[in-house]
């Protein structure tokens, strides 16, 4: 399969410190040094609109939460670490399933993809913030435009309280979502980017569609990268983690794995699945795995086995790599796997196989 040369093959995690909106997230410096110190080169910092914004003015900055930025980005250039800026959700889009999302967004009738106010808002709030931060030297700085657009849908969903599961990854519900959805709010985005900040070699990414899932060859023309995810199947990726879901999973194993829609997932599906991502590179798109890992209720050595599959994979075509996250649950560090003997490094629990699996790639 082709492999992409436009992106250079990153290496790295995200911090999802300030997901959060109402500031209890903080940076932790040694994270920075310590990706630095393992071989990484990328950071990505996702960060809630609603830390950015004032409550009651979306065109107003809300200064505690720009501070908390700055310093993110001042941390990735003091330890030598690329930083990838995502406004992680949006006026009218929030794939997170926290308390403070989902409710007010997805039951509101706002709907970024259809409403030309929520649409107009964030463009707004995307040209101030790639404005502030254009001096940052493009192989110090990227933005990625928004966190995982939903699969496409043109039938209002059943209304329902939880998530739902598709082989793509969540189903949000009350989103309707056309292909032309997708790519006008996109171009609409990167044209905002590019009106703060018209740095001709400035690297701008979007998610595929479906959660990243899919690759939309249609906006070759708009000159920017586009980012899948290290996530099939969720059956290892996401074994027992999605609380909503009242149905029990199939047993995670690897190769040979079960999907809730039954497809049966191995090496060769993984091949398969990249395929179109491959082609995509072909066009001159560059391509990045946005999020990749597993969660601490896959079995250790299953997660292991498939994520060196993936990881291989990915590394065959050049195509760089993000982990969600450093800390925590499908981390390498205090992950509070109850199958993993952890090495003490500086008082947490290191999963040394894991970063020793990462770093062979």
């Amino acid at each position: 399969m082709p492999a992409q040369t436009v992106l250079p093959r990153w290496r790295g995690f995200m911090l999802p410190d300030v997901i959060y909106p109402d500031l209890r997230g903080d940076w932790h410096e040694e994270d920075f040094q310590w990706m630095r110190e393992f071989g990484f080169d990328y950071v990505a910092l996702p960060v809630n609109y609603k830390l950015l914004w004032e409550k009651d003015d979306l065109h107003r900055f809300h200064k505690p939460g720009l501070a908390k930025l700055d310093r993110g980005i001042e941390l990735c250039r003091k330890h030598g670490l690329h930083i990838c800026l995502n406004l992680y959700n949006a006026p009218g889009w929030d794939t997170a399933t926290h308390e403070w999302g989902g409710k007010e967004w997805r039951g509101s009738g706002n709907n970024l993809f259809k409403d030309q106010e929520s649409l107009d808002t964030f463009c707004f709030q995307w040209t101030t913030v790639a404005e502030r931060y254009r001096e940052v030297p493009t192989k110090e700085l990227s933005f990625h435009l928004l966190n995982e657009p939903p699969e496409v849908s043109t039938e209002p969903p059943e209304v329902s309280s939880s998530t739902s599961f598709s082989p793509a990854g969540p189903t949000v519900p009350g989103t309707m979502m056309s292909l032309e959805d997708y790519d006008r709010v996109h171009r609409a985005l990167a044209a905002a980017v590019r009106k703060g900040d018209p740095t001709a070699d400035r690297v701008i990414l979007c998610d595929g569609l479906g959660y990243g899932f899919s690759p939309r060859p249609e906006l070759v023309d708009l000159g920017i990268a586009q980012c899948c995810r290290g996530f099939w199947p969720h059956t290892v990726s996401h074994y027992e983690a999605w609380g909503a879901i009242a149905e029990p999973y199939p047993e995670a194993v690897w190769p040979d794995c079960v999907e809730r829609d039954g497809q049966v997932w191995n090496r060769q599906t993984l091949e398969e699945h990249y395929r179109s991502w491959a082609e995509l590179a072909e066009k001159g798109v560059g391509v990045l795995a946005f999020e990749i890992g597993g969660y601490n209720r896959t079995p250790h050595e299953v997660f292991l086995a498939w994520l060196r599959d993936v990881l291989d994979i990915l590394t065959r075509l050049n195509i760089g790599y993000v982990v969600w996250t450093f800390r925590g649950s499908f981390g390498i560090m205090d992950s509070g796997r109850e199958d993993v003997e952890y090495e003490d490094f500086h008082g947490h629990g290191l999963d040394r196989k894991m970063l020793s699996l990462l770093q062979e790639f």
